[in-house]
């Protein structure tokens, strides 16, 4: 077989009601020369009997004892041999040329990670349409944000449009400059996405125009089951940044998502205080100006 141009990683974790869907999305790509690197992270259910039900040489199976997403996640991107990293969490699902579309993109731009637009289904694989689904309120006002101002700085303030790592196509070379996902249990997309970002924004292209992923919203997102510990964590991230900002200009930018960061705690998570005292208290919160008076901010709430 010939060397594939994409690699294509699915850490899969406890998804047995799912993950057969999620790989064959994968199959029935109009592109055909990839790999997929199955990394199975100590799932407890079914999860490995529904993998081993496909034979397709394309598939490449590997299992290991449970240490979360990013650690699957940069195991199988060690493994992979493609130009390109694709992702694909293993309840999510592929539309069927998004492999052709972003490669055609790829390949004709200086840029090195993409993403695109996104659908919202639910645990049958309905769309979410429902105008009083948080999750769906949420990612319409960021797309909003987006349409009215053209701008990933303004967007990415307020949130990680790009949603999930499932959303992440990139050239293998951006990760081993990155050197690979950092160890966040619940923000390590929101994390690589931002290092992407302030390392150099012209490296982030979104295909705005283009709907090519379903994105499952279920009672076991990891996510929304440890919201404190998700902001704990956005905050380490954005903290961690502004240490290592070259200048003013681009400390003042993520100043400005520390605030909105913790206007949207304070607003969503009730118990927020001692997780904003418990920040405050960091040594980083000293380390400029510029975060002392965010520091005022954050007493003033």
């Amino acid at each position: 077989m010939a060397t594939p141009l994409i690699s294509i990683v699915m850490p899969a974790y406890n998804h047995e009601a799912y993950i057969g869907e999620a790989i064959a999305s994968v199959i029935t790509q109009t592109y055909s020369n990839y790999e997929l690197i199955v990394v199975n992270d100590g799932s407890t259910d079914g999860t490995e009997g529904v993998i081993r039900g496909f034979s397709d040489d394309r598939i490449r199976y590997y299992s290991q004892k449970n240490a979360d997403a990013y650690n699957a996640i940069n195991r199988g991107i060690a493994l992979a041999t493609g130009k390109y990293i694709s992702i694909l969490n293993s309840d999510d699902i592929y539309h069927p040329d998004r492999l052709a579309k972003l490669l055609d993109v790829a390949e004709c731009s200086q840029a090195r990670f993409f993403f695109t637009l996104l659908r919202l289904v639910d645990e049958h694989g309905n769309e979410v349409t429902h105008r009083n689904s948080p999750a769906l309120r949420w990612y319409n006002s960021l797309l909003n944000v987006y349409k009215q101002t053209v701008s990933l700085t303004e967007t990415l303030r307020l949130g990680n449009v790009t949603v999930t790592t499932s959303n992440f196509f990139f050239k293998k070379e951006l990760v081993e400059e990155m050197e690979g996902f950092r160890p966040f249990r619940y923000a390590h997309d929101y994390d690589f996405v931002l290092r992407s970002f302030f390392s150099s924004p012209t490296d982030i292209c979104f295909l705005a125009d283009s709907t090519l992923l379903d994105y499952r919203v279920h009672s076991a997102n990891t996510i929304h089951n440890a919201l404190e510990q998700t902001y704990r964590e956005r905050f380490r991230i954005l903290l961690d940044l502004m240490e290592k900002a070259a200048g003013q200009e681009q400390k003042a930018v993520i100043a400005s998502f520390l605030q909105t960061l913790y206007e949207e705690m304070v607003t969503n998570w009730q118990s927020s205080s001692q997780t904003v005292s418990a920040l405050h208290d960091s040594l980083s919160w000293r380390l400029t100006g510029i975060l002392r008076s965010i520091a005022g901010i954050l007493r003033r709430g």
